[in-house]
């Protein structure tokens, strides 16, 4: 039972412990606050720890600083060696060490530069040195450097950035490279300084090979895509490749290139694959008839569409596989190979053949003249002898006569004198034996050669084939 007269001490005791309970958490209400408040006006957001304040000088005192500096200058992951094919990945590599370090944000930002002349006032034209050193003149990013080194913006985050790209970019040179580049060390280096802008330029320019002839290359090598996807052997990756880079180094020289997209669409449709090429087709159809899908078409999108549609294949197994048609054609083709092993002539007929004594071309006999076998001491005599015997009779004149005690015929079809009649004649069509002269050896040959039994059958066969093959060519 509650005591009904509290002691007045023990009441005032448990007042103060209340208040006392009440101030504590309001306190620590209070310096939670605080805390929350400081946090949220000390912390700045950054991409990378080098974008973080990318206006401010680097301490390189301090641990972090040192590894600011380390982390820009570390070589970048592919070596350089300084040729046409190795050029777009050395540029992407670059860009993104530009990013994560900071080189190209900020006030002191060292990769994009302003090409309009002086005299053009408030005028700003804006060039990115990976993307469009070509177009960058040399004065200008000298003028930038010198800036750097002794003008405005001496000792800077923008100096700090200058000598963390130039150090990057030696680094990540071939041995080789760094030869080539020895003699060249004056256009780029000034009072020991490396002007890491004007470094770039020289390497691009020396990898690249910047003339009037190499951007002729440049453009032909992108109009000839066709022939180039066929001689990578239907490598899309490599394709792509090749097209980027390209591409890449003639957009960095300033210069453009009608449309890509029909130059890749053209490329593309060279690959052998019959599903790929039908996929292309589609896509280029629906691109030429403006469809919603393919409004603003841009060629990296229509790379990446026909590598995720080479990927897709190449994950599913369809890739480079034969279509039902071209089975069939292969399969024709073999047995048609077949018969026409079974057809080709043997080589006791082959060997005939060669020997004949008759030729025929372009449907005219060409008989062999053999002339009539008589000592050689007589020549005189017959030659007197041949020229008799070619001597038509005149109208009148018998066509039967006596010569040397030996009957002669006039053989309308020797037109000669002959010791056979007109109508025994061999060569008279009416003659029951009558054989084309141009093809009687051949048939005799023939008959003594050995020839497949099936070759009349094979023949058959051969122009089904063909005509079976003449159709599957029409459908693909």
């Amino acid at each position: 039972m509650a005591d009904a007269n509290p002691n007045p001490n023990q009441v005032l005791i448990d007042a103060l412990i209340a208040a006392l309970a009440a101030n504590q958490t309001a306190q620590a209400t209070a310096i939670a606050n605080a805390i929350k408040s400081s946090n949220a006006t000390t912390i700045t957001y950054a991409a990378t720890p080098g974008m973080h304040e990318a206006s401010a000088l680097l301490d390189y005192g301090t641990k972090s600083g040192k590894q600011a500096f380390l982390d820009g200058c570390a070589a970048l992951d592919t070596k350089f060696d300084m040729t046409a094919a190795s050029t777009v990945d050395f540029v992407h590599e670059i860009e993104r060490r530009a990013r994560i370090s900071g080189w190209d944000v900020g006030t002191y930002d060292i990769t994009n530069f302003n090409i309009a002349p002086s005299t053009t006032g408030t005028v700003v034209i804006m060039k990115n040195l990976f993307l469009e050193y070509g177009q960058i003149p040399v004065g200008v990013l000298k003028a930038a450097c010198e800036d750097w080194q002794t003008g405005s913006k001496k000792e800077s985050r923008a100096t700090q950035n200058n000598e963390q790209m130039g150090l990057c970019i030696i680094k990540s040179l071939t041995d080789e490279a760094k030869r080539r580049l020895t003699a060249h060390y004056h256009e780029f280096t000034f009072n020991k300084v490396i002007y890491a802008p004007l470094l770039f330029k020289v390497v691009m320019r020396l990898a690249t090979v910047d003339s009037r002839a190499t951007t002729a290359v440049l453009r032909e090598n992108l109009h000839n895509l066709n022939h180039q996807m066929v001689k990578l052997n239907n490598d899309i990756p490599e394709f792509n490749r090749y097209f980027t880079n390209n591409y890449e180094q003639l957009i960095g020289r300033g210069e453009s290139i009608d449309d890509p997209i029909h130059l890749l669409f053209k490329g593309y449709k060279a690959v052998s694959d019959v599903e790929f090429q039908r996929y292309v087709r589609a896509k280029e159809d629906d691109y030429m008839d403006h469809m919603p899908y393919l409004d603003g078409l841009t060629h990296v999108q229509l790379i990446q569409m026909m590598t995720d549609r080479y990927n897709k294949m190449k994950v599913e197994g369809t890739w480079m596989v034969q279509s039902a048609e071209e089975k069939k054609i292969i399969a024709l083709t073999a047995e048609l190979k077949e018969v026409k092993g079974a057809l080709a002539l043997s080589k006791p007929l082959l060997e005939k053949l060669k020997t004949n004594g008759t030729q025929h071309q372009g449907g005219e006999r060409r008989e062999q003249k053999k002339k009539n076998k008589k000592p050689k001491g007589n020549k005189e005599q017959q030659k007197k002898d041949e020229q008799w015997k070619k001597k038509a009779p005149k109208d009148g004149e018998p066509k039967t006569k006596k010569h040397n005690k030996q009957t002669y015929h006039w053989c309308i079809h020797h037109m000669a004198w002959t010791v056979h009649s007109p109508e025994e004649c061999c060569q008279n069509p009416s003659n029951p034996n009558y054989k084309p002269p141009w093809t009687h050896n051949v048939q005799a040959n023939l008959a003594q050669a050995e020839v497949p039994a099936t070759a009349i059958a094979h023949t058959a066969q051969v122009n089904a084939f063909l005509a079976q093959l003449a159709l599957l060519s029409e459908d693909l």
